[in-house]
């Protein structure tokens, strides 16, 4: 074995390497314009309103007085479709940004 043998395969990935690293700092900032981005959704006819941070996680809900005179199994369903609508819209913000 030659000492190219041996040398083309730690050429071959030192190349690779700075695209890595170049290509590092664009999807770090991918991910925090992600992780800063918010959605929002409503449901009950904008009753209930739904909002959350860009991981997806809730951080924000308000339930309208006549949804919440209907009682819990009126809130619930709106509740959830609230946040899936506000997940729906979030999406295009932080697709392609992992």
């Amino acid at each position: 074995m030659s000492s190219d043998d041996v040398a083309q395969p730690i050429l071959a990935r030192s190349q690779v390497r700075p695209t890595a690293v170049e290509e590092r700092p664009q999807r770090i900032a991918r991910r925090r314009d992600g992780l800063a981005a918010t959605g929002r959704g409503t449901a009950a006819a904008g009753q209930v309103v739904a909002e959350v941070d860009g991981q997806g996680v809730l951080t924000g809900l308000a339930v309208g007085d006549i949804v919440a005179q209907r009682g819990g199994q009126a809130v619930g369903p709106a509740v959830l479709a609230a946040i899936a609508a506000a997940h729906d819209d979030l999406r295009p913000t932080t697709e392609g940004s992992w």
